[in-house]
C-alpha cells in the first residue's frame, strides 16, 4: 500500500519531474553505500530539492523583470 501512496504522490507533485526520471522504484539505492558522507548528503539536498541553486531557490522569490 505504501509504494503505492509513493508512486501517487511522485506523480502528482510537480516539483518532482527529475526525479521520476531517476527513481522508478521504492528501494534502497546500491550507491549509497558506496558515496561517503558528505557527497551522500550533497545528493539527498539535490534529490529532496534542498539546495541553493537557482532552479530551487527562484521558486521562493519574486523577481522583477525591466
Amino acid at each position: 500500500m505504501y509504494k503505492q501512496e509513493w508512486l501517487a504522490e511522485v506523480n502528482r507533485n510537480s516539483h518532482c519531474k527529475v526525479y521520476r526520471i531517476i527513481k522508478t522504484s521504492l528501494e534502497f539505492e546500491k550507491y549509497l553505500h558506496i558515496l561517503d558522507f558528505r557527497n551522500r548528503n550533497y545528493l539527498r539536498k539535490y534529490r529532496c530539492a534542498n539546495t541553493n541553486i537557482p532552479v530551487v531557490s527562484g521558486r521562493y522569490q519574486i523577481y522583477c523583470i525591466s
